[in-house]
């Protein structure tokens, strides 16, 4: 499915495949699987296909005002990274120099999202090569910003649990332990356990490291703190889509809301429930086939599905018409909405109606070129 979550690696930052990837608790130790640095960015029902038009074309777009502090601690639980690194320099007292680098990874058609990041935070640098723009903070002092961030809207996503041994560092490095030897293996602890692990040539070098040597933790929920959050989150992970399907000489068409997650991350999902819930009482999602009663769907990943109309016109537009998605999934949710009002008035009945549907489908997620 889609690439998300803590994307972080020894060498360069990439994206995690957050959804149907492997995981697991090893000795307590942290392990995601990292997939190769971004080939293609998710642009329809969360698809690991690279699947991007090589004749898109990007606009000059109005550059967006600064952004909402919970819309991004939303979008980073959705597309940041943490990374805890080793470089070898001979120069250096242990023969390593430690670094944190705090990043987003994007299609180069969502630069107007990062340079809005390096504005607002004020610090940080924006990158492109390719198709790929990349916003990264790597300065020691800069780093403190982020901190200062996260700790005023933490995040919400088991990446909470990443960012908390990412802390970890940042402290060790604040108070100067990194320039100690126990310091540095505490370092090379909190590396091995967030990251790939450790190379050969850094096990030799730290061979004391243990996951004695640092804080260990565990994630929990702690529910979904304000409506931008919902919004940041969903302009990472969410999907806007339209089905068509056809049944004899019939065609059906509706529209979906689509959030699909590791399975770590169900808490997530449900409480993303509770909390549209408190906004509309009158709630369906469809339960007549999930397995908690709340719209949440299992198989290898656990999907939060709205695709009732009525749920569509009394939650999803109202939501975030309030909330706004931005970047390029505003385009889509913007075309999302103009096909429920076609539905909405029975247009879709008609030949043309459904030809103006499509027309609208066939321009939009994967299959958009001018942005």
């Amino acid at each position: 499915m889609g690439y998300r979550g803590s994307k972080s690696c020894a060498i360069a930052p990439v994206k995690e495949q957050r959804v149907d990837g492997r995981y697991s608790f090893q000795v307590e130790l942290l392990r995601y699987t990292l997939m190769a640095p971004v080939r293609g960015y998710q642009t329809e029902i969360l698809s690991n296909k690279n699947n991007v038009s090589e004749n898109v074309v990007v606009t000059k777009r109005p550059k967006l005002n600064k952004l909402d502090p919970w819309f991004m601690t939303g979008f980073v639980d959705g597309e940041g990274y943490f990374s805890i690194e080793l470089f070898k320099d001979s120069k250096a007292k242990f023969k390593y120099t430690p670094r944190l680098v705090f990043g987003i990874n994007l299609h180069v058609k969502d630069l107007p999202i990062l340079l809005s990041f390096k504005d607002t935070l004020g610090v940080g640098t924006v990158r492109t090569k390719g198709k790929v723009t990349s916003y990264t903070v790597k300065r020691f002092k800069d780093i403190a910003v982020i901190v200062n961030h996260f700790k005023l809207y933490p995040l919400v996503s088991s990446k909470y649990l990443v960012y908390q041994y990412w802390l970890q560092a940042y402290n060790i490095m604040a108070t100067k332990e990194h320039f100690n030897y126990q310091g540095m293996t505490k370092w090379a602890a909190l590396k091995n356990l967030t990251n790939f692990g450790l190379s050969d040539s850094l096990k030799e070098a730290f061979p004391e490291f243990n996951i004695s040597l640092i804080d260990t933790m565990s994630y929990n929920f702690r529910g979904i703190p304000h409506g931008m959050w919902v919004a940041g989150f969903a302009s990472g992970d969410g999907s806007f889509y339209t089905n068509l399907t056809q049944y004899k000489d019939t065609i059906y068409t509706g529209c979906v809301f689509k959030i699909t997650l590791q399975l770590k991350d169900t808490a997530l999902l449900e409480g993303l429930y509770d909390y549209l819930s408190k906004y509309f009482p009158n709630i369906s999602f469809n339960k007549y086939n999930s397995r908690t009663n709340k719209g949440i769907f299992f198989s290898k990943h656990v999907s939060l599905n709205i695709s009732n109309i009525k749920d569509i016109g009394n939650i999803v537009i109202p939501f975030f018409d309030i909330y706004p998605v931005l970047g390029v999934k505003k385009m889509d949710y913007n075309d999302f909405r103009n096909i429920y009002n076609i539905i909405l008035s029975k247009g879709h009945l008609s030949p043309k109606g459904l030809a103006y549907i499509q027309h609208i489908r066939n321009n939009m997620n994967d299959k958009r070129t001018v942005f």
